[in-house]
């Protein structure tokens, strides 16, 4: 849906890909479209740590992404994905194609994708880290001294 739909629809006719494509516009069910899916591509100019990339990746897609913000903390370049320091198509174009190509060794990413998202933003890395801070903050603070002396 959007602005850009018939665009790229055209575009992906004059690359000789639309076959490969399905742009299916807003749609409930997003889990059983990421569980199809082989790349997550994400070229965002910024970003934090996407909740997107980290479903993508727990369901198995190969993420190739922006190297910006906080997603080089789960994508690691050639091991669990792939980070692009430019913003040129091509280059993204390049490493979707290498992943699509090479069936061991998107197979290969995806499984190490899956493994560190999980160990990321797993229910049990969540946990651990929720008691972590709990058990900080329900340690008292150290007592500290006066430094200044009674006088």
């Amino acid at each position: 849906e959007g602005s850009m739909r018939e665009a790229m629809a055209v575009a992906f006719a004059a690359a000789g890909v639309a076959h490969n494509v399905e742009m299916p516009g807003r749609c409930n069910d997003v889990h059983a479209w990421v569980t199809q899916s082989k790349v997550f591509l994400l070229t965002s100019p910024s970003e934090g740590l996407s909740i997107a990339l980290l479903e993508a990746m727990c369901a198995g897609a190969v993420p190739v992404v922006s190297d910006v913000g906080e997603l080089g903390d789960v994508v690691r370049d050639g091991e669990t994905g792939f980070l692009v320091p430019s913003r040129r198509p091509d280059e993204y174009e390049e490493r979707v194609l290498e992943i699509l190509d090479d069936d061991p060794r998107r197979e290969s990413l995806s499984r190490r994708a899956c493994e560190v998202a999980r160990g990321h933003a797993g229910m049990a890395a969540v946990s651990r880290r929720w008691e972590a801070l709990f058990d900080r903050l329900s340690t008292p603070a150290p007592h500290l001294s006066d430094s200044r002396g009674a006088g």
